[in-house]
């Protein structure tokens, strides 16, 4: 062991204590960076390093003049290979690819005395060997330099005497920031969807139109037909040939006299991005004259479309105009939506036979101002107001309401209108559509209560978080005194309660990953169901007495065999009892009972706690589901542990019912699960325990944390067993020849050779074919276990290690 790993903690100064950085801190030798050695070190600069290394984020204290780095546990993390390294080194060294975005604002800190704070910052950084953009939280404070910390006598200007140092928090937000740029990519995947279908719409529209009695020519800015329709063609006398060599010019096909209107159209076409229909001549190509009927529409800044009626003879002209309103009415009448028309003061002119079908009225009774009653109370001042300033400023309207139709359903409807104008140049009311958008509303909707439920779980998350980490960091605080020693003994209970607390929130959280991307697979087998209940009840026992509950259990002598997996079923009693417990006031009374009904085995858990209120039982197991109010104790959980239950339950192709009279009438869950045809004479018993004699095994621990690797070993000891431990992969390879260990514990994510690469050279060497590989680390994803296997390793444990398991794993070997 080098100097270093025999320096003991009695040694070093009480503010360096109570975090591996600490450790590295004094150890460090700080005469090249300029601070010079600890013992020399100021007030201010001591009592700084203190309060980071207490500070559970990530925090990183930049010092005098070069801004020397000196960072706590949580930043350590962060900087992946930049460490150690980056210890006592200025910040612009360490970082250089981004000294450009600091450089200004540790200037600001520490010239100007000012706080600078920033969300979701990208930045490009270094820090694993490639460039790669993060996003991060910061805030960058003056620490000042204080001259006399514990004089009583200083005045409060006396003390302060400038800025000596920066005091960066940080914590990252990359995987926020993109999973919420993959939502919005989401929905603009959803928008562009919409859009292709708006332009096939409106291709078939325009192929609807291709019809030999109107005439649709494209044209551009500069006034040159681009494309004609072959019914433009055959009125005007062109051939294709004609079009494809450009003869056609809009101004060639006018006559003088017809300049001037044709002046104003282009005019009414540049305001309005349309023209009305109107009449004039047109020139053929053999210079003889036809009458048209022109509408255009602008279709972008610099291509326009006109659609031509030939009106040459006054009878064609009154039975084209008859033939076209004809045309219009039977595609309007034909479409799905809501068409029409309404006048200067807003009263319906027009409204197609969809508003028959869907609201149940005659147009009788809808016309002129009847459709108005069809609207929603809640929505219907803001129509009616938007619905008549587009009349009164004769533009524009586009405005969704809610209207009941002919079922008494309330419809989403989104309605479109443009003002039209006669050929007089005169206001004559507006044209619109409405589209039933009821499907796109809930989706809508649906979008935005799964983002409040985000919010809200991540508000729970990390008010959960919290809860057993403030008496964490208290009992630690109380600890880390003088005479912390004493309270040893009363606080470790406190640590290892809030421990196994969060221990459970974040198993919960992998679980419900897991089944919901179907990476959970079940492994069944018939199974007693009376075993299952027996141990379920004994993993919740330690909860039950704590609270002095009694609890009643009823099982049928008859056996419930189901085919099923244990290990699951054990989780959902469990989680069952566990939630009775914690709805269950001090001294209550929970019931199990187990029957079978038919061809299903039938397990309730009842208890004469809170109760469920009306309004949660229909929700009461979704995902997050949580019913707040008082008497339901401290730590909720993150609402997932039924959802969970239900889960599991359907992949044992069962099905989980609440029930409740109400508040303080207490609650049960009933679980019913298809009986197996298999049929046993008697209760499977359970396997025999494997005798453990420890002092025949030699373990070797392998943790590049020292404290975890330490405390394991001490634990191991207790035991009997005997055990050695190294702090890197080498180290562990060139233990293993001479020190031959049964069993190895090992950690995956050590820096330069990590577990996985340690056991794959292990396994290449057949004389240690017999040792066996236990992984100890904090990746638990089925991706990680699949990983390990893949290397060698015989088992997978995940950090915290519950000791009861590696215990009953090792009598196992």
């Amino acid at each position: 062991m080098n100097e270093r790993e025999t320096t003991s903690s009695a040694e070093l100064p009480s503010w360096l204590r109570g975090s591996e950085m600490g450790e590295l801190i004094f150890a460090h030798d700080w005469i090249d960076s300029g601070l010079g050695p600890i013992s020399a070190w100021s007030p201010a600069l001591r009592f700084a390093v203190n309060m980071m290394l207490l500070m559970p984020s990530a925090v990183l204290l930049l010092w005098g003049p070069k801004l020397i780095q000196i960072y706590n546990d949580g930043y350590r993390n962060l900087m992946a290979a930049k460490h150690p390294d980056g210890l006592g080194q200025p910040v612009s060294e360490c970082w250089p690819e981004v000294w450009h975005f600091l450089a200004p604002i540790c200037e600001g800190v520490m010239e100007r005395c000012e706080s600078f704070s920033f969300d979701d910052q990208p930045l490009v950084i270094n820090r694993t060997g490639n460039p790669e953009e993060a996003f991060f939280k910061l805030t960058y404070s003056p620490v000042p330099d204080i001259k006399d910390n514990f004089s009583r006598d200083a005045s409060p200007s006396a003390k302060q005497t400038g800025v000596s140092g920066v005091l960066v928090t940080v914590t990252e937000t990359t995987e926020l920031v993109r999973a919420r740029a993959h939502e919005v990519e989401k929905i603009r995947f959803k928008e562009a969807l919409a859009e292709q279908a708006l332009r096939e719409s409106e291709q078939r529209f325009c192929q609807a139109l291709e019809i030999e009695t109107v005439g649709i020519i494209f044209f551009n800015s500069e006034n040159r037909i681009t494309e004609a329709n072959d019914a433009f063609l055959e009125m005007s006398g062109f051939s294709r040939e004609d079009e494809r060599a450009g003869l056609l010019q809009c101004d060639e096909l006018i006559p003088p006299e017809w300049r001037m209107t044709t002046f104003r159209a282009a005019e009414e076409l540049k305001a309005m991005g349309r023209v009305a229909p109107h009449e004039k001549e047109l020139f053929r190509k053999d210079e003889s004259r036809w009458w048209a009927l022109i509408a255009m529409k602008q279709l972008n800044g610099n291509e326009a479309v006109a659609y031509v009626v030939d009106i040459t003879e006054r009878k064609r002209v009154e039975h084209s105009l008859r033939e076209s309103e004809a045309r219009f009415r039977a595609l309007a009448e034909a479409s799905p939506a809501l068409i029409w028309q309404v006048d200067p003061q807003g009263n319906a002119v027009y409204l197609n036979q969809r508003y028959q079908y869907m609201f149940g009225k005659s147009l009788e009774e809808l016309m002129p101002t009847g459709w108005r009653g069809l609207l929603h109370p809640d929505d219907a001042p803001a129509y009616i107001a938007a619905f008549e300033r587009a009349l009164h400023d004769r533009a524009h309207l586009r405005y969704r309401v809610r209207a009941r139709t002919a079922e008494g359903e309330w419809r989403w409807l989104k309605s479109y209108a443009l003002p039209w104008f006669t050929v007089r140049d005169e206001y004559a009311g507006h044209v619109g559509i409405s589209i039933d958008i009821t499907e796109a509303v809930a989706a809508e909707t649906a979008l935005l209560e799964a983002d409040r439920r985000k919010d809200e779980f991540l508000a729970t998350l990390a008010h959960e978080l919290r809860n057993p980490l403030a008496p964490i960091v208290s009992a630690l605080t109380l600890i880390a005194r003088p005479d912390g020693a004493a309270e040893i003994p009363r606080l470790l209970p406190v640590i290892s309660r809030q421990v196994n607390y969060m221990v459970r929130l974040v198993d919960d959280l992998l679980e419900i990953s897991r089944i919901t991307s179907g990476k959970v697979e079940l492994r069944q087998k018939p199974t007693d169901l009376a075993i299952v209940l027996h141990n379920a009840v004994e993993a919740s026992m330690d909860q039950i007495r704590e609270k002095e509950l009694e609890l009643s259990v009823s099982i049928t002598t008859t056996p419930l065999i189901v085919y099923g997996d244990t290990v699951r079923l054990e989780q959902i009693f469990a989680n069952l009892l566990n939630n009775a417990v914690r709805y269950t006031g001090r001294g209550g009374q929970i019931w199990l009972t187990a029957r079978q009904e038919d061809y299903k085995a039938v397990v309730s858990v009842k208890d004469n706690g809170i109760g469920i209120l009306p309004g949660m039982l229909p929700r009461l197991f979704d995902m997050f589901a949580q019913e707040r109010r008082s008497g339901m104790g401290t730590q909720e959980g993150l609402g997932i542990g039924l959802n969970l239950v239900d889960r599991l339950v359907q992949m044992h192709g069962g099905s989980v019912e609440a029930s409740s009279e109400g508040k303080d009438k207490g609650s049960e869950f009933t679980v019913r699960l298809p009986l197996s045809e298999i049929t046993t004479n008697g209760k499977s018993g359970q396997s025999a325990k494997v005798a453990f004699a420890p002092h025949e095994l030699r373990v070797l621990v392998v943790d590049d944390n020292q404290d975890a690797a330490e405390v394991l070993c001490m634990l191991l000891q207790s035991m009997g067993v005997d055990v050695k431990a190294v702090d890197s992969g080498p180290a562990a390879l060139a233990t293993i020849p001479h020190y031959l260990p049964d069993v190895v514990l090992m950690d995956i994510g050590m820096p330069g050779m990590d577990g996985n690469e340690v056991a794959r050279r292990i396994r290449a060497q057949p004389q240690f074919n017999n040792i066996k590989l236990i992984a100890l680390t904090g990746w638990g994803q089925e991706k990680d276990r699949q990983l390990s296997h893949e290397s060698g390793f015989d088992h997978h444990l995940t950090k915290p290690v519950n000791f009861k398991v590696l215990t009953e794993l090792i009598a196992s070997i």
